[in-house]
């Protein structure tokens, strides 16, 4: 199975627990215990946040820490969004969406799943699911993070021109 970008990151929240991680001390370290206490959320809450983050490049999770890699150290709200966009096309279902848009130019939500699926990346229990949680993490962070373009009316994806 596929290793895929936890659709339940939140790109705010994401952002929000780097700047908790970088005001936490001179090695940028903290446990997750803290990590909860100051973001106010449960660890179960917080687990899809963090693996976004490792999986980002932005840190490193090791024996119940959260350091930030020097990646996440440069992050600011002027290069957020485009750092991010950057690591975001080496990770799946965005590399393979991206491939798919490259071949295909565009294509909506449900025919975009399809291929995916046929690649062996999947998002959810039921088709229904998978439509709404690709279509969720495709605006949250793809848009978002300039790497693809929506068109509501159509449900239709593109691949950002740069």
């Amino acid at each position: 199975m596929v290793a895929i970008f936890h659709p339940g990151a939140d790109l705010n929240e994401v952002r929000g627990l780097i700047e908790i991680i970088r005001e936490s001390g001179k090695d940028h370290r903290i446990s997750m215990y803290m990590l909860a206490e100051e973001s106010e959320k449960d660890v179960d809450d917080l687990l899809p946040m963090v693996e976004a983050c490792r999986m980002l490049g932005l840190a490193k999770v090791a024996g119940g820490n959260v350091q930030l890699t020097a990646a996440g150290m440069q992050l600011n709200m002027g290069n957020f969004h485009s750092r991010v966009g950057r690591e975001l096309v080496r990770l799946e279902p965005f590399k393979s969406a991206l491939a798919i848009l490259s071949e295909y130019d565009h294509a909506s939500t449900k025919a975009l799943l399809g291929m995916l699926q046929d690649r062996g990346i999947h998002m959810g229990a039921t088709e229904r699911e998978n439509e709404d949680s690709l279509r969720k993490l495709l605006m949250r962070w793809g848009v978002r993070c300039r790497v693809l373009d929506y068109n509501h009316r159509s449900d239709t994806w593109k691949k950002r021109r740069k």
